[in-house]
């Protein structure tokens, strides 16, 4: 099982992404202030910004900074982290220089405890706490003109799936679903893919807030950018290719009329468990037992285990029958395509040869 993030990583997108950046509407804004070089990482940097305006935004010092404070415990410091926390109390000097000490307790909350560095050995110069003052400022201006902010550091209980079983979100307005990027370089697909993870992971979660999302977008508060992106303008087909190949749904809108193939499926795993064996998984899928051992390798399917035993997890097994029958679809489309383009082209060129001979004649 992966986080959003990992699992991006994990696949291949196709050219372009499945969400391009060039769909985004662009919008750059200028408030007069240039950023100066700074002497720590630009990863720090960011997680200070993020969590420094969530406690502006008036999130608890505890729930701003949760992650770094679960890093911390886990390197026996969480006593350390509580101290450091106790110093922020806005964004003077003080507060932006112990953000950022605290903040080096997130990699082992979000890695490995095995990357951790003494914090001590963070000291953002006074350039580089002026850069996060500024950014931060710029962020709740933003959101005090796009806002308000109904969530942050969000979760997708309800949402999470045997592939993609973490992942957390950074803000979310009435309408529209923001992502912050703290970087010197415009968005990648791997930034449009993770929005519309969290579109998906949101909507089907418990939380009726993802409902109302009409927007996906990146604020970047060091580019000073805004790109946004109607969920509309995204084609249901992309969306339920990113659903079940990447997340590993198994429900999918009818675009491509395999509603009465996903139902029927849906039938026949009923009885069967949550953990299946191989054998199982050979007898539903029609294969050998190699055929299962290679897809397990390449992540076609999903193993696992819960209090009991071990084994193939039913949803990966249906997410593979779905994903193997849009492919087929698509396929069948592709070819009538090409058929009646075939067809078009033949008639053409029999049009154009008669006009020829009448020429000639």
């Amino acid at each position: 099982m992966s986080s959003v993030t990992a699992r991006i990583n994990e696949i291949h997108q196709p050219h372009g992404g499945y969400v391009r950046i060039k769909d985004f509407q662009c919008a750059q804004t200028d408030d007069g202030y240039t950023l100066g070089e700074e002497n720590i990482h630009p990863t720090l940097v960011g997680l200070a910004v993020d969590y420094l305006t969530r406690f502006m935004l008036g999130n608890d010092v505890y729930n701003a900074f949760d992650v770094s404070l679960l890093g911390a415990a886990s390197v026996g410091q969480r006593k350390n982290a509580e101290r450091l926390l106790s110093y922020i109390r806005g964004l003077d000097d003080r507060s932006v220089f112990c953000a950022c000490q605290v903040c080096g307790y997130d990699i082992c909350a979000r890695n490995s405890p095995s990357y951790f560095k003494p914090v001590e050995q963070i000291c953002p110069d006074i350039q580089t706490i002026q850069n996060i003052q500024i950014m931060v400022q710029r962020t709740l201006s933003f959101f005090e003109q796009n806002g308000p902010v109904i969530r942050m550091g969000f979760t997708f209980e309800g949402g999470y799936t045997q592939i993609v079983d973490s992942g957390d979100g950074d803000y979310l307005t009435a309408n529209t679903l923001w992502d912050l990027k703290v970087s010197t370089k415009e968005p990648t697909s791997k930034h449009s893919l993770q929005l519309l993870m969290y579109y998906l992971l949101g909507i089907n979660s418990i939380h009726d807030e993802f409902q109302k999302i009409d927007y996906i977008g990146i604020y970047n508060p060091r580019m000073n950018k805004v790109y946004t992106l109607e969920i509309g303008m995204i084609p249901e087909a992309i969306m339920n290719e990113v659903a079940v190949d990447v997340i590993g749904y198994t429900h999918i809108k009818d675009q491509d009329g395999l509603s009465v193939f996903v139902d029927a499926q849906h039938e026949a795993d009923d009885m069967l468990p949550e953990l299946l064996n191989v054998d199982a998984v050979c007898a539903w899928l029609k294969v050998k037992r190699k055929c299962v051992y290679t897809m397990l390798c390449e992540g076609e399917l999903v193993a696992g285990k819960n209090q009991y035993q071990y084994g193939i997890w039913k949803d990966s097994v249906m997410a593979y029958c779905i994903r193997k029958e849009v492919e087929k679809s698509r396929k069948r489309k592709r070819w009538i395509k090409a058929c009646v383009l075939a067809v078009l082209l033949g008639a053409v060129a029999v049009y154009l040869l008669f006009q020829a001979l009448e020429m000639i004649g």
